[in-house]
């Protein structure tokens, strides 16, 4: 877990967006940083942008 609340939520956001499976850890990781962040501040937007970017560059993540 990040110390900071905007790299871990887009950390988690990264997480889900890359998943292939439902994985209910991942989900509620992603629920509670985004709880931890205000939606209006502008590192809200910054950190989704590059969990976006993030998934782009890394694809699917391979299960096994």
């Amino acid at each position: 877990m990040n110390d900071d609340p905007y790299r871990e939520f887009e950390e988690a956001l990264t997480d889900v967006l890359t998943e292939t499976a439902y994985n209910l850890s991942r989900r509620t990781r992603l629920a509670n940083a985004r709880a931890a962040v205000d939606q209006n501040d502008p590192r809200y937007i910054e950190a989704v942008n590059r969990a976006f970017l993030m998934t782009l560059n890394r694809g699917p993540r391979q299960m096994g």
